[in-house]
């Protein structure tokens, strides 16, 4: 009797310990499936924001450009007109000015976007709440 006790604790023990293989690899695998997706959302909406801001660059680019050249001329026209400087040298100084400024601001917003990339952390949120939630369970099953 006592050895059928004994022999049906184990055999007790071996379908626990099973079970609790089995569970513990279906939520490994959830977790790797959660970990997956999240990942391919987080790169997708990088290649999605990424394609906006390149193309809002191309366009702002070529507004500065031809902006550019517009104030640029009218800053050359206007110093001539007014006798401040002769031609050549407004020229230099309303392109030259234009572009210093120009170069001024894109070298600020390239150390600005920058800076945000270097920030701008993926984490897996969802996986990292859900194995969480996974070791309080294994903690409350085991201990």
């Amino acid at each position: 009797m006592e050895t059928e006790k004994k022999e049906g604790m184990l055999r007790g023990l071996a379908v626990l310990l099973r079970d609790l293989r089995e569970d513990t690899s279906t939520l490994l695998r959830q977790e790797l499936a959660l970990a997956k997706t999240e990942v391919a959302e987080k790169v997708d909406g990088v290649k999605r924001h990424s394609v906006y801001v390149l193309a809002g660059a191309g366009f702002l680019y070529l507004g500065l450009f031809f902006g550019s050249l517009v104030v640029g001329v009218l800053a050359y026209f206007g110093m001539v007109r007014t006798g401040a400087l002769s031609p050549a040298t407004a020229f230099l100084a309303s392109f030259g000015g234009l572009s210093l400024l120009l170069s001024a601001l894109g070298v600020g917003m390239l150390i600005k976007g920058l800076a945000r990339l270097r920030g701008n952390r993926a984490r897996l949120s969802k996986t990292l709440q859900s194995l969480e939630e996974t070791r309080e369970w294994v903690k409350h099953k085991v201990g």
